[in-house]
């Protein structure tokens, strides 16, 4: 009975188990696909708008994500705050991490005007790349 007991326990919690990695993952593919909606949206109206608010919106989508799929606070902090925090991004494979830190890098000098000139098809292609690598890199 005892044995019984402790069996049935056991598959409970690794069913609970289970259930939560599913929907975290759900949750993961919901946020990159609102994510990828969010470029595309940008890329319909890229020529219309001036380069500081298509690299504010880039950054937005995603530091949205990375809040959204992780639960990282870099939506709500700056750029340096970002990168002076430890442990920023853990959550993503180190060349990833480093190539998303350089992009936001890039953008933020779009955003606040020290670089006022960029592709705007190439800030949107490599964000799209950055977001697929991320998604990836999560999932390693």
């Amino acid at each position: 009975v005892f044995f019984g007991l402790v069996l049935v326990i056991a598959i409970l919690l690794i069913w609970r188990r289970r259930r939560a990695v599913t929907a975290k993952f759900r949750h993961r593919g919901a946020a990159y696909r609102l994510a990828a909606a969010a470029l595309e949206t940008w890329q319909s109206v890229t020529t219309e708008i001036p380069i500081q608010q298509l690299a504010a919106g880039i950054s937005l989508v995603l530091r949205g994500y990375l809040e959204s799929a992780t639960g990282d606070p870099s939506l709500f902090e700056t750029r340096e705050e970002l990168c002076r925090r430890d442990g920023a991004l853990q959550q993503l494979d180190e060349p990833t991490r480093d190539e998303l830190m350089a992009f936001l890098l890039a953008l933020s000098s779009l955003q606040y005007g020290s670089q006022s000139d960029g592709n705007r098809d190439e800030l949107l292609a490599r964000a799209s790349v950055l977001l697929e690598q991320a998604r990836h890199g999560m999932e390693s």
